[in-house]
């Protein structure tokens, strides 16, 4: 089991070694927007990472492509259904909206 921490909910959750960061959000019951069906495509699950960027699985070239149409991207950006943890100590910040299920909980 690996650690990681979520942000700003300050909660440390634990996740199977190889599981994706929008699985884990997803056992934590947190509505996720996933349009594309977690294929990297539509960066609805995009989220920061504070720290550990080293312990998350390398980024591919579709998650690299798709984070370049996201205004709000920055160099810790990763697609959550991408992001695969390896190693602890991964704090991951999550988005003001991101867990909006549908357009009608807006």
């Amino acid at each position: 089991m690996k650690h990681i921490n979520l942000q700003p909910l300050n909660q440390d959750i634990e996740v199977e070694t190889n599981t994706t960061l929008l699985q884990a959000l997803l056992d934590q019951e947190m509505k996720i927007l996933q349009a594309c069906g977690a294929h990297g495509r539509c960066a609805t699950c995009h989220v920061y990472i504070q720290s550990g960027m080293q312990g998350l699985s390398p980024i591919s070239p579709q998650e690299k492509l798709t984070l370049s149409f996201i205004t709000t991207a920055q160099k810790n950006s990763r697609l959550a259904c991408q992001a695969r943890v390896l190693s602890d100590g991964i704090v991951v910040e999550l988005p003001r909206g991101m867990y909006v299920g549908s357009i009608g909980e807006l």
